[in-house]
């Protein structure tokens, strides 16, 4: 890119952010004096009655615009939702032991598709390496008290 294009472009970007920030702020502000909830919802859906042109504002242009970002956070109803994780910590032993020799193999992996997330699926080979090893070293124990008795 030339520099006429680049300067363009960063004036462009400037007027869009500008845009948003403004759109954000008459949102809450509507939004404060009825009074209603704040959230990215609603000022999504108040701002479509506000902007002239009738677009209003995406959920992704609120939160990519640290400016309109940091005005919903400000003036909102409630604490955003935390990043999703893992609703407990697994315990890998009570779902080893529920484990049981399946024959129908398709079937099985169509059920641990739909049950767990790719993170879990990780964990839950991680444990059964765990318990591989660990089973291998007791028998490997046994068997040689075993040998070590003849």
């Amino acid at each position: 890119m030339n520099h006429k294009t680049m300067a363009h472009m960063a004036s462009v970007y400037e007027r869009r952010r500008q845009r948003t920030v403004s759109l954000v702020s008459a949102s809450i502000a509507v939004l404060e004096a009825k009074p209603a909830a704040v959230t990215i919802n609603s000022i999504r859906e108040v701002s479509r009655s506000l902007d002239p042109t009738g677009r209003g504002l995406s959920h992704t242009a609120i939160l990519r615009n640290a400016e309109a970002y940091n005005l919903y956070r400000t003036h909102a109803s409630h604490e955003p939702r935390r990043a999703r994780t893992a609703p407990y910590k697994m315990h890998w032993s009570r779902e080893l032991k529920k484990m049981k020799s399946v024959k129908d193999v398709s079937a099985k992996r169509k059920r641990s598709q739909k049950s767990y997330r790719k993170n879990e699926l990780i964990e839950l080979v991680i444990a059964l390496l765990d318990v591989n090893s660990s089973l291998e070293s007791k028998i490997f124990d046994y068997f040689g008290e075993l040998y070590d008795g003849l």
